[in-house]
């Protein structure tokens, strides 16, 4: 392809030109996101230079943007597939995600293209990349960690100290702790026990005046809380006393926080600590107002001192909408058989615990298999 009226070579244009359109008007910012977003799948491609260990995407959020992918080394052994809600109830752009960390010292390819899906609070589905960061070290410290028998690759061990490197989200799309029930789950380790009288913030989505939201964490007196907040009114359960035992250092603990309505003016809430059903209450008057930001390792309101910091690992994290069921115990008991707080636990477990489950629950399968 040449310029016109030129035969020179110094102009042409080498590669593939697809989609091409004219417009006898200039099309505005809006109509480009949205042509740009008009199939699913459009996506932009770049390629990272020798010795890239981390990756960062810069995208613009706003209220209507709907969900990016990001893959890292596409169709190779080493694809990284990360999914990012831009949802923002504000326009705010060139912002920063962190989406691979730990990366082997290398080129990489790094493709960012829509899904078409949004969060239930977006009006649109754009998806606006902007720019590729590509660090040479990583800033955050990964290693590979064996639970119960499952071998994970580049887990975050990020020390919570060096803060406010917590991992942090500016918007929690769809979560929302005011009209809809939800389930907050994941899986933590530390070298502390349970019984070691400091503060450890396992996550928090309220504002920096610790109002409105809710947040997990282990208090000085060794007990859990999940704490809501209506503006300075506050709600919340408390576990009994964690020791040794019950939450053992260098051992992994799986962690649930639900929450749910009970009729028009009433919430529950209820905790469970590896299966077991640790705190729960059905009737506070309470509806928390939300708080759009999601800190996790960090007090939202202290992101500076080591006082509510987290020390430990934190992974296999994730927020659903629904509230899960636990088969109807009651507190200090574990979780139904079958139920989905019981499998939720029973993921990962060791296949000697898988075993110990099926034959529990009555199967007349025998230890030997």
């Amino acid at each position: 392809m040449n310029e016109p009226n030129t035969w020179s070579t110094q102009y042409t244009w080498t590669g593939i030109i697809d989609e091409a359109a004219a417009w006898n008007r200039a099309l505005s910012v809006s109509e480009v996101l949205e042509i740009y977003n008009a199939q699913k799948g459009t996506y932009v491609a770049y390629e990272t230079p020798a010795g890239t260990t981390e990756i960062v995407a810069g995208l613009d959020t706003g209220p209507n943007n709907g969900i990016a992918r990001v893959i890292v080394d596409g169709g190779t052994a080493r694809e990284i597939v990360t999914e990012i809600d831009t949802y923002n109830a504000t326009q705010e752009n060139d912002q920063r995600f962190l989406v691979a960390t730990g990366l082997d010292s290398d080129v990489h390819t790094v493709k960012i293209e829509s899904t078409g899906v949004k969060n239930l609070s977006s009006s649109g589905t754009i998806v606006a990349p902007k720019f590729i960061e590509k660090n040479t070290n990583s800033s955050v410290a990964t290693s590979d960690l064996e639970v119960n028998g499952r071998y994970i690759d580049d887990v975050i061990i990020q020390d919570y100290q060096a803060l406010p490197n917590a991992v942090y989200f500016p918007d929690k799309g769809n979560i929302s702790e005011s009209k809809h029930e939800g389930t907050m789950e994941m899986w933590v380790e530390t070298d502390w026990a349970g019984n070691d009288n400091a503060y450890h913030i396992l996550f928090d989505t309220r504002d920096n005046a610790n109002q409105n939201g809710m947040t997990v964490y282990k208090s000085i007196n060794n007990k859990i809380y999940l704490q809501y907040n209506d503006g300075a009114t506050s709600a919340n359960i408390i576990s009994a006393d964690l020791d040794a035992v019950n939450w053992a250092a260098n051992t992994p603990h799986h962690l649930i926080a639900k929450w749910w309505k009970v009729g028009d003016s009433k919430m529950g809430f209820a905790l469970y600590l590896n299966g077991l059903k640790i705190a729960e209450n059905k009737s506070f008057l309470i509806v928390p107002t939300e708080h759009n930001t999601l800190y996790i390792g960090q007090l939202s309101s202290d992101q500076i001192s080591e006082t509510y910091d987290f020390d430990g690992q934190i992974y296999d994290l994730a927020i659903y909408s629904k509230a899960f069921d636990d088969g109807g115990v009651s507190v200090g008991t574990m979780a139904g058989t079958g139920s989905t707080v019981f499998n939720a636990y029973k993921s990962i477990a060791s296949k000697t615990e898988q075993i110990k489950a099926v034959t529990a629950s009555g199967s007349s399968i025998n230890a030997a298999d």
